[in-house]
């Protein structure tokens, strides 16, 4: 239960922050293709975390970051259809 508590914690907290990047990675690099535009956001989270945060923190926040990012560009898409 704890566990679980935690990481809806961190998806709230981040949350926020998941859909900035995303949108700033898409306004800066739409001809960019998916991949890249995922690398490039998780190297501006890594180094935005890592200002923060130890790295073993860093490092399992992306691991968890990874799906996040694939969940908000879901979102968005999802978004953009109905607009």
């Amino acid at each position: 239960m704890l566990q679980t508590l935690k990481f809806i914690y961190i998806v709230i907290r981040f949350l926020p922050t998941l859909f900035s990047i995303v949108r700033k990675v898409e306004r800066f690099y739409s001809e960019t293709d998916g991949e890249e535009k995922k690398k490039i956001a998780m190297s501006i989270l890594e180094e935005l975390l890592s200002k923060r945060l130890p790295k073993e923190k860093v490092d399992s926040l992306l691991q968890v970051a990874d799906k996040g990012i694939d969940f908000v560009v879901a979102v968005l898409n999802a978004y953009n259809l109905w607009k």
